[in-house]
C-alpha cells in the first residue's frame, strides 16, 4: 500500500456518514489518500443540511458534524432534547434517597462515541475562548 495512505475503514466512515447509515466492515483494501478524503468530508458537510446546522455550533467542524449527522440519524425519533440527550450519554446519573435528589457525573449508557465527540468539542472550544 502506499504511503499516506488511507484503508477501507476510512472509506467505510465517508459512506457512513454519506448515508447516514452503519454498513458492515468491508474486507476489501481501498487505497484513498488523506486530502481526498478531507476533500470529500467537506464536500459532504458542506451538502448535508443538518451538517451545515451543526456546523454553526461553537467547536464543531466538518467531521464533527458528518459524525453527529451518522451517529443520530433522524432527529424526528427524538421527541424532545432530553431524549437526544439521554441517548447520547450526555446527561448526569441521579439518586435519591428520603426526599433528596443527587446528581452525579454524566451516565455511561447511551453512545460513547457521541460523549467522546463532544468532550472534544468542549475541550476545543474552551481552549480557543481562553
Amino acid at each position: 500500500m502506499p504511503p499516506g495512505a488511507y484503508t477501507g475503514w476510512t472509506f467505510i466512515a465517508i459512506v457512513a456518514a454519506n448515508t447516514a447509515i452503519a454498513t458492515k466492515p468491508v474486507r476489501t483494501i481501498v487505497v484513498l489518500y488523506p486530502q481526498d478524503v478531507s476533500r470529500k468530508i467537506i464536500l459532504l458537510a458542506k451538502e448535508n443540511k443538518m451538517a451545515k446546522l451543526l456546523k454553526t455550533i461553537p467547536g464543531i467542524g466538518y467531521y464533527s458534524a458528518l459524525f453527529l449527522v451518522s451517529e443520530i440519524d433522524d432527529i424526528n425519533r427524538f421527541p424532545d432534547s432530553y431524549r437526544l440527550c439521554s441517548y447520547a450519554g450526555l446527561v448526569p446519573s441521579t439518586h435519591s434517597s428520603g426526599g433528596v435528589t443527587y446528581h452525579g457525573n454524566i451516565i455511561k449508557t447511551g453512545s460513547k462515541h457521541i460523549r467522546w465527540l463532544m468532550r472534544g468539542a468542549i475541550f476545543d472550544l474552551t481552549r480557543t475562548v481562553t
